[in-house]
């Protein structure tokens, strides 16, 4: 079977070049002539093969020539695409805050399982899946809650009476909004995590960033990491507030290279607020969207982390006969600077940085006794790093930010207070 298979991959992408000249008039009779070729000498060899790991094999080398990204996917599969680009994921109910080493419920959710196990806001928790959550970062902990449908996370709790106990929590589907993580951090930075860029989301995250920007934040930090959804206006929304009014953002196009949809900046005045913007392999859809925009039609922001997917919204979902569906590039995405997107490669970053580092960070040691008073600017350069630990990318962005800050540098690359 495995010989069968390669051959028939090999007749599908090796083919002779007279055949690829024939393809040229043919459109793609050639593909069927090349498989009826095989299955001739399979028959004359009398070799048997299953034909529907043939049939599927032949499909996929067929979609992988069009599309190396693209895939057959199933029933499922489509389920869990469209969960993700409308923001569904499947989540234990509950919110976790923690404060001085201390993990609390901070919030339960309604009409979720549990909302019925008796759990109550202030309830200590003492572990999650018998690991101790108590040192992990908000979003780490939010990563933790979430998982596989119908799958459970047992939390060892102690109530206000000081009984320990432990429940499993069922995850259920869960609407997650566009953002995760709103949060202001010490040396009047901002850190805004995204689920993704959902259908009218754009207007909470413009909202916030505006709010911060109005407080003279000195700079933010917008984590793409793990961010998709599908709306393309909430991208150009958030895109817009680096740009100058009605310059383009972004533009789809089709195979004769007509614009499909066109997204200009309607923000008016940009941000003077820097941002860097932390994304991963994981960054796609409408949240890849915004990182191409931010990277190639913008001034101040700054991308740090890794290469995106290489899904950025130019795929469509096409419907088979045998009711399996083809996920292919249909279009591409073209940002102002001239960077065409085709599904092939992702967004590229301006500071590559690997995550995570395999090294220790060195801390230096508290104040000792008897020293001078440290100074609250100090204590919050030490906060600021206890936030950041362990989160390399996330340190690199905050230590531009800061660099930005001690030269006095906005997003406009002037001073925040020019001399008269």
């Amino acid at each position: 079977m495995k010989a069968f298979l390669a051959m028939l991959a090999c007749s599908l992408i090796l083919l002779p070049a007279a055949w690829a000249a024939e393809a040229q008039a043919t459109n793609g009779a050639y593909v069927v002539r090349a498989i009826q070729d095989v299955l001739e000498v399979l028959k004359q060899q009398k070799l048997a093969f299953d034909a529907g790991d043939a049939a599927r094999a032949a499909v996929d080398a067929v979609v992988k020539a069009a599309d190396p990204k693209g895939r057959v996917l199933t029933a499922d599969d489509v389920k869990k695409l469209k969960e993700q680009d409308t923001g569904i994921f499947y989540e234990a109910g509950i919110r976790i805050a923690t404060s001085n080493g201390v993990a609390t419920i901070s919030e339960i959710r309604k009409d979720t399982p549990a909302a019925t196990l008796g759990i109550e806001v202030g309830d200590v928790v003492e572990q999650m899946d018998k690991g101790d959550i108590s040192a992990l970062k908000p979003q780490e902990i939010t990563e933790l809650l979430r998982g596989e449908p119908d799958k459970t996370v047992v939390l060892k709790l102690k109530g206000t009476n000081g009984a320990s106990r432990e429940v499993e929590v069922k995850r259920s589907a869960v609407e997650a909004g566009a953002i995760q993580l709103s949060e202001e951090f010490p040396a009047n930075l901002c850190y805004l995590k995204l689920n993704g860029l959902y259908e009218r989301s754009g207007k909470e995250i413009v909202s916030t960033l505006r709010a911060w920007a109005t407080a003279a934040r000195a700079g933010v930090v917008i984590d793409l990491r793990g961010a998709g959804g599908s709306d393309l206006p909430s991208a150009a929304d958030v895109a817009g507030l680096f740009a100058e009014s009605g310059s383009l953002l972004f533009a789809l196009r089709d195979a004769q290279d007509q614009d499909l949809e066109v997204h200009k900046s309607t923000s008016g005045l940009p941000l003077d607020m820097p941002a860097m913007v932390l994304v991963d392999g994981r960054t796609r859809g409408a949240g890849e969207v915004l990182a191409a925009a931010l990277a190639g039609s913008v001034k101040g922001a700054m991308l740090i982390g890794a290469p995106t997917a290489g899904d950025p919204a130019v795929r469509d979902l096409l419907t088979l006969p045998d009711g399996n569906t083809l996920y292919l590039v249909t279009r591409r995405l073209v940002v102002a600077d001239g960077t065409s997107y085709d599904g092939r490669e992702g967004v590229k970053c301006d500071l590559a940085v690997e995550e995570p580092m395999a090294r220790e960070e060195y801390e230096p040691a508290e104040e000792l006794a008897g020293k001078q008073e440290v100074s609250e600017e100090v204590m919050e350069h030490r906060r600021l790093r206890e936030r950041v630990r362990g989160d390399e990318p996330l340190r690199r962005a905050v230590d531009i930010l800061l660099g930005l800050k001690a030269l006095d540098i906005r997003a406009s690359g002037h001073p925040e207070n020019p001399s008269d």
